[in-house]
Formats: C-alpha cells, sequence, structure tokens
C-alpha cells in the first residue's frame, strides 16, 4: 500500500485494511511519508517529522521516505518507488488516491504482468476539491493526467464514498464500468474488544452522564465544514437535563478557518452537559463511543461515522454541504434504517432536535436503532469484508 499519511495509532483506512489483509494471512508493506502529524498533513506540514526507513507494527512493515519533490503540499513524490517494488515484488500494489508516484510503479507493473494494480479516491467536492482552481488544474489536469497513465493497467478503482465516485466522472472521466463503491468501513475487532470493556462505565462516570442519560457523540478535526455548532444549537434550544453532549477531537484541518474556532465556542455558549474531551487515541475513541447512546455529525463524511455504527450508534448526520452540489450520499450503507439523514439545506439544528427527542421520549425506538447499526457494520462495513471486496485481484 502507497500513501502520503500513516500513523499506526490513528482509525483511518489504511490502518484497518493492514490489519484486516494480516490477519486474512498476507504480508503486507506500507510506503508512506515521514509525516508525523495528521494536522500538519492536512494544514500546512512545518511540524517534526518521523525518521525514514523500516519500523514494524503488528500487521505490517512500514517504509517510510522524505518527499523529494513537495510542491505546495499538493504534489508530492518520494521518488524511487519502482527500485522499492523490484525489492519487495508484491502481488498486489494498492495506491491511497492518485499519487504521481503512480508513474514510477508503472515500469514495474509492465515487467511484472502478473502483478495487479488498483486505487482508492477519498477525493470529493468537500474536501481537496473543494475550490475551484483545485479541481480545474489539480484534478482535473495534473492529476488527470497521471491517472490516465496508470488507468491501462488498474484493475479497478474504488471510490470510498458515491461522492468520490462523481468527482472521479466529472473530473477525471473515469467510467463507472471502471470503479466500483469500497466502503469506509470498521475493524470489529477492536470495536467489540471496547465494548467488552469497561469503559462505558468509566467514561460516563467520570463525565457525571447518569443511567438514564442520553449522551451523544461527535467529533473528528472540528473545521467549517463539519457544522458541529448545529449540534451545539441543538442541544441548547432542545434543554433537556437528560442530554449530554461528548464532544472527541481538536478544531482545526480542513475548511477550518481562523474565525471557526470562535463559531464553535459562541455555539458552545449556554449548552448543558457538554464535555469537550479533546483528541484521544484509538481506544479513547472507542472507550467514548462505548459511553454514547446515539451519534450527530452535522455535515462532512468522516470514518468516525462508520466506527459509530460499528458501536452500535444510530447515526445522524446531513448528507448536504450547502455549496457543495455534490452529497455525502449514506443510502450505501443505510439498508437497514440505522440512519437518520437531516436535510442540510434546511435547518439542521430543528431537525437534530426532533430524532434526539424521539430517542429521549423512546427507549424502544433507541434499542431498534442501536440493533441496526450492529447490522449494518457486521454485513457492510467489516473491513474483513471490505479487504476481500480488493484481494479478489491479488493475482498469487
Amino acid at each position: 500500500m502507497i500513501c502520503e499519511f500513516f500513523d499506526e495509532a490513528l482509525d483511518y483506512q489504511e490502518n484497518f485494511l493492514a490489519a484486516a489483509y494480516h490477519r486474512l494471512g498476507h504480508q503486507v508493506v506500507v510506503i508512506t511519508s515521514t509525516t508525523k502529524s495528521v494536522f500538519d498533513f492536512t494544514v500546512e506540514e512545518s511540524g517534526a517529522s518521523l525518521a525514514s526507513g523500516e519500523t514494524r507494527t503488528e500487521t505490517a512493515r512500514i517504509i517510510r521516505k522524505p518527499w523529494r519533490i513537495n510542491l505546495l503540499h499538493k504534489l508530492k513524490v518520494f521518488g524511487g518507488l519502482g527500485d522499492l517494488l523490484e525489492c519487495e515484488r508484491p502481488d498486489l500494489v494498492y495506491f491511497h488516491d492518485v499519487m504521481p508516484d503512480m508513474l514510477g510503479a508503472l515500469n514495474y507493473i509492465r515487467r511484472n504482468p502478473r502483478t495487479r494494480l488498483i486505487m482508492d479516491c477519498h477525493a470529493d467536492r468537500s474536501n481537496s476539491g473543494a475550490n475551484l482552481p483545485s479541481r480545474l488544474i489539480l484534478h482535473g489536469v495534473i492529476r488527470k493526467a497521471i491517472l490516465d497513465r496508470a488507468r491501462p493497467y488498474l484493475s479497478k478503482i474504488f471510490p470510498v464514498v458515491p461522492a468520490s465516485r462523481e468527482f472521479l466522472k466529472t473530473w477525471y472521466r473515469v467510467r463507472d464500468d471502471e470503479m466500483e463503491i469500497l466502503p469506509l468501513g470498521v475493524d470489529l475487532v477492536p470495536a467489540r474488544a471496547a465494548l467488552a470493556r469497561d469503559g462505558r462505565a468509566r467514561i460516563r462516570g467520570a463525565l457525571g452522564i447518569p443511567d438514564d442519560g442520553l449522551a451523544v457523540f461527535t467529533g473528528g478535526k472540528l473545521g467549517r465544514l463539519k457544522r458541529t455548532e448545529e449540534l451545539f444549537k441543538a442541544a441548547r434550544d432542545l434543554n433537556n437535563p437528560r442530554l449530554h453532549v461528548i464532544v472527541v477531537g481538536k478544531v482545526g484541518g480542513l475548511g477550518g478557518g481562523d474565525a471557526y474556532p470562535g463559531v464553535l465556542q459562541a455555539a458552545a455558549q449556554g449548552v448543558a452537559n457538554l464535555h469537550f474531551v479533546g483528541w484521544q487515541d484509538r481506544g479513547g475513541v472507542y472507550d467514548h463511543m462505548a459511553a454514547s447512546d446515539v451519534a450527530v455529525f452535522p455535515a462532512s463524511q468522516s470514518v468516525l461515522w462508520q466506527q459509530s455504527l460499528g458501536m452500535g450508534l444510530p447515526l445522524v448526520v446531513a448528507e448536504v454541504i450547502p455549496g457543495i452540489p455534490e452529497i455525502q450520499d449514506v443510502s450505501y450503507m443505510n439498508g437497514l434504517g440505522a440512519i437518520d439523514v437531516l436535510d442540510g439545506n434546511g435547518d439542521v439544528a430543528a431537525q437534530i432536535v426532533a430524532v434526539l427527542r424521539g430517542f429521549l421520549d423512546d427507549p424502544q425506538r433507541l434499542r431498534q436503532r442501536r440493533q441496526a447499526s450492529f447490522a449494518t457494520a457486521a454485513t457492510i462495513l467489516d473491513y474483513d469484508k471490505v479487504a476481500v471486496q480488493t484481494l479478489r485481484f491479488n493475482a498469487a
């Protein structure tokens, strides 16, 4: 797997896939950068770097390389990828998003036709394609030229959400028959472990959440596109002493802007039972999910959506981000009705109030939705199943 950023401590797709491949009996090598912090990666990459070279985790060998070329943090090249592949002799090469180093891998693929090449795509109008110059130049010209060279050798292109599929169709001119949704999933092994330990009682006790309280989970890299202020407004308007809001994350990252921390702080004024617990490691995230009853994300797709379902939390999301035409379509994982979909162009806070009031007034509804969340994770989002979806192209 080749990706621009990898942190073994975070619950990102690359980590979960590496663990799943390992469980399925494969040797996994991750080639990535020396960037240390996800916030440095998403904002400016000005922080400390990790050492280059090779390390090992329980599931993979990690080879870290500094950038040979880094153009405005938009186009980055390791270089020497062909030589690395010659040493590793992989059966399957998996690029996470379109990368210039794809061109370096093609010579190896041509010389070794049994090796299969696949890629996924996380880009859409809400993240790396958020502004017109990015869409027209970075994606529509530069990265498209790279992908055009690689497409004859790609066994499949995997957009991770429907919005990414539409982005590929619009700006890269990729055909439907070349693509297949590879859902962001959830690793059920740590999820089940978290549910089995005492996180719920411990966290609720530490935060003062009673047994009959309704704890709402939200979080992530809290920027403007997340619209977390809408949840705060809803909690203030609902004004129910049984309602508690747990916020795991940090203000910053994509779409934040200098003004957003003030917007979020202003929205939090007057909200009772608001617990901002800051950035958490993997165990902390899962423990705070275990302590919660429902997850609310007013906008902007996140892996936390899928993790919430894996932890049995009914999910409340808005598919529409105002000003962005592509929706964060969740229909592919809502066949069992585990998700309340809000109208992002409407009064989001009022809609959240209505959903939460329904859970507060009807515990049976909450129990039914919890069962639907567990079933959705087991049948659609389990990373072991997601990994198998890619491994069918493995020639080994």
